[in-house]
């Protein structure tokens, strides 16, 4: 992907420095702090947030391009507030299975939006029901990672939906 630029490009010199992803973070950390940083680097969602926060994430939103070859909801992933830190390498598609009997006892229906799973996870913790379970076997790691990105966002909301969250807590976040 990189040579074409660079034959387009000849004045436009690209380094890429491979780390391994278990001393990653700390490199980054070092070379910010020592005010080496890589222009571009990659960071999962959790990461974003904490590097944002401590304001070294650059604004990217009049990027020449973005909004041509990207939709809004695509976009919209690499947000933070109002303020475009990154586009998403990938984008994923993931699935909650949910006991097609207990929503027909309690009369609920699917959720689409936030607020409406929202109200579905009160009204099963109101009949003594645990709203969310998850498998941590190595299967499910990439699941786990997404319910650590929920979960981190229902903390934030201060919110009690999820039974065991302390626990789930402290083996994740």
């Amino acid at each position: 992907m990189w040579r074409p630029t660079q034959h387009k490009h000849p004045n436009v010199k690209i380094n890429i420095e491979m780390v391994p992803n278990d001393n990653f973070l700390t490199m980054l950390k070092t070379k910010i702090a020592s005010n080496d940083a890589p222009m571009i680097f990659d960071l999962d969602r959790i990461n974003t947030l904490e590097f944002a926060k401590a304001g070294n994430l650059a604004d990217v939103s009049a990027t020449e391009g973005l909004k041509e070859n990207f939709s809004a909801d695509i976009l919209s992933q690499g947000k933070i507030g109002s303020t475009l830190y990154g586009v998403p390498l990938d984008v994923s598609a993931y699935g909650i299975f949910y006991n097609k009997d207990v929503f027909d006892k309690y009369g609920l229906q699917i959720p689409t939006t936030d607020s409406e799973l929202k109200k579905v996870c009160e009204t099963l913790l109101a009949n003594g029901i645990t709203p969310f379970g998850a498998s941590l076997c190595r299967v499910l790691v990439s699941e786990a990672l997404l319910l650590r990105v929920y979960l981190h966002k229902l903390r934030r909301e201060k919110s009690k939906l999820v039974h065991g969250q302390d626990v789930i807590e402290e083996l994740f976040l």
